[in-house]
Protein backbone atom coordinates (compact mmCIF):
# COMPACT_ATOMS: atom_id res chain seq x y z
CA UNK A 1 0.00 0.00 0.00
CA UNK A 2 2.73 2.86 0.74
CA UNK A 3 4.18 2.18 -2.42
CA UNK A 4 1.37 2.22 -4.31
CA UNK A 5 0.38 5.77 -2.60
CA UNK A 6 4.37 6.70 -3.43
CA UNK A 7 3.29 5.69 -6.93
CA UNK A 8 0.50 7.43 -7.53
CA UNK A 9 -0.34 11.07 -7.35
CA UNK A 10 -1.14 11.01 -3.85
CA UNK A 11 2.32 11.43 -2.15
CA UNK A 12 1.54 14.14 0.29
CA UNK A 13 -0.49 10.69 1.53
CA UNK A 14 2.40 8.84 1.67
CA UNK A 15 4.60 11.84 2.79
CA UNK A 16 2.18 11.99 5.94
CA UNK A 17 2.56 8.07 6.65
CA UNK A 18 5.95 7.61 6.61
CA UNK A 19 6.02 10.59 9.47
CA UNK A 20 3.56 8.69 11.30
CA UNK A 21 5.57 5.41 11.54
CA UNK A 22 7.60 5.03 14.64
CA UNK A 23 11.76 5.42 14.17
CA UNK A 24 12.79 1.41 14.89
CA UNK A 25 10.15 0.73 12.48
CA UNK A 26 10.76 3.76 9.86
CA UNK A 27 14.82 2.95 10.00
CA UNK A 28 14.26 -0.70 8.54
CA UNK A 29 15.42 -0.97 5.12
CA UNK A 30 12.50 -1.49 3.09
CA UNK A 31 11.24 1.67 4.85
CA UNK A 32 14.30 3.24 3.65
CA UNK A 33 14.22 2.79 0.53
CA UNK A 34 10.36 3.38 -0.03
CA UNK A 35 11.50 6.86 1.66
CA UNK A 36 14.21 6.86 -0.94
CA UNK A 37 11.73 6.22 -3.60
CA UNK A 38 9.24 9.19 -1.85
CA UNK A 39 11.85 11.76 -1.47
CA UNK A 40 13.14 11.93 -5.20
CA UNK A 41 9.66 12.02 -6.54
CA UNK A 42 9.02 14.74 -4.22
CA UNK A 43 12.11 16.49 -5.77
CA UNK A 44 13.21 16.74 -1.97
CA UNK A 45 17.05 15.72 -2.77
CA UNK A 46 18.28 16.81 0.49
CA UNK A 47 15.87 14.10 2.47
CA UNK A 48 16.85 11.39 0.04
CA UNK A 49 20.71 11.71 0.69
CA UNK A 50 19.62 11.56 4.47
CA UNK A 51 18.12 7.98 3.97
CA UNK A 52 20.30 6.92 1.68
CA UNK A 53 22.96 7.59 4.41
CA UNK A 54 20.87 5.97 7.14
CA UNK A 55 20.38 2.92 4.70
CA UNK A 56 24.30 2.60 3.94
CA UNK A 57 25.04 2.43 7.71
CA UNK A 58 22.98 -0.89 7.73
CA UNK A 59 23.96 -2.49 4.56
CA UNK A 60 27.10 -0.72 3.12
CA UNK A 61 27.69 -2.82 0.04
CA UNK A 62 24.22 -1.99 -0.88
CA UNK A 63 24.84 -1.50 -5.11
CA UNK A 64 21.55 -0.12 -5.82
CA UNK A 65 21.13 2.96 -2.83
CA UNK A 66 24.93 3.26 -4.05
CA UNK A 67 23.78 3.73 -7.43
CA UNK A 68 20.31 6.29 -5.65
CA UNK A 69 23.20 8.50 -4.22
CA UNK A 70 25.04 8.77 -7.97
CA UNK A 71 21.71 9.78 -8.97
CA UNK A 72 21.73 12.81 -6.77
CA UNK A 73 25.54 13.98 -7.79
Amino acid sequence: LFFALINSDRRGHAQALLQGIPDDVKNQPVFLRAAISLHFRRGDYPGAEGAINRLLTIIPNDLRTHLNRVDIW
